[in-house]
């Protein structure tokens, strides 16, 4: 599958990440995306490596797993096309908590922190835009895992089996890969 530009502006507007912002402003950020295809099982990054990179699935899918120190790595999740990963990255470069593979073939929208600062210096209200996206969704998880949370540890009779496997899933699909 070739993507143009339009094809990808197209599909960016129509992320979470991107819904709200103007055809222009995401074209303006095309520059400074690259396009990645890479081969089924692909490793994109690992587990503990610097994270230096933000990530938009366009297509295919990409596993999330992280290495609990045993046979096999647990898988998190399983992320398909619109879903992005990676937004620390971008704001503090810490190491990955957990790796990237791809599952099947794949394109991905990805937008290196270096290309990020380069946004920064050359359009900052965009950037800081980009950015403030990036915290709200990071903030919304945050509050969706405490909200949670204090259900789970709030139960009367203590946490059940149900409330404890919704909190799972929600540290799955919320935190841990990100």
């Amino acid at each position: 599958m070739d993507i143009d530009n339009d094809t990808l502006v197209t599909f960016l507007g129509r992320t979470h990440l991107f819904h709200d912002f103007r055809k222009r402003e995401v074209e303006a950020i095309l520059p400074y995306i690259m396009l990645v295809r890479a081969e089924p099982n692909t490793v994109i990054f690992d587990q503990d490596e610097e994270g230096d990179a933000w990530y938009v699935v366009l297509t295919g899918k990409i596993l999330i797993a992280r290495d609990l120190n045993t046979k096999k790595p647990h898988e998190l999740a399983l992320l398909k096309s619109g879903d992005c990963f990676g937004e620390m990255a971008l704001i503090d470069g810490s190491p990955r908590m957990a790796g990237a593979r791809a599952k099947g073939e794949v394109i991905l929208a990805r937008l290196s922190r270096e290309s990020f600062e380069q946004l920064l210096g050359n359009d900052l209200p965009l950037a800081v835009r980009l950015l403030r996206t990036m915290a709200g969704v990071l903030c919304t998880r945050s509050r969706e895992l405490t909200e949670l949370m204090e259900r789970v540890m709030n139960q009367k009779k203590g946490p059940t089996n149900e409330s404890m496997d919704a909190l799972a899933k929600a540290l799955t699909r919320q935190v841990t890969w990100n």
